[in-house]
C-alpha cells in the first residue's frame, strides 16, 4: 500500500503533511469512456466522411480519372 500527502500545512517555512491518503492509481479507460450518445455522433460523422469519399470514387471511375 501506498500513501500520499492529502493535506500540506506551512510552519516556519516547512511544509509538513497533516493528512495522509490512500493513493489509488487512476484508471486510464473510465477517463475516456463514451456515452451512447456520443457514439452515435462519431457514427454519424464517420458515416458522413465515408459517404464523401464513396462519392469522391464513384466520380472519379466515372470520369476515368483513377
Amino acid at each position: 500500500m501506498a500513501y500520499v500527502c492529502e493535506t500540506l500545512q506551512l510552519v516556519n517555512n516547512v511544509q509538513t503533511c497533516v493528512s495522509w491518503v490512500m493513493y489509488t492509481e487512476p484508471d486510464f479507460f473510465k477517463s475516456v469512456a463514451i456515452t451512447g450518445a456520443q457514439a452515435k455522433v462519431l457514427y454519424v460523422e464517420f458515416g458522413k466522411i465515408l459517404a464523401l469519399f464513396l462519392g469522391f470514387v464513384i466520380v472519379a471511375k466515372a470520369t476515368k480519372l483513377l
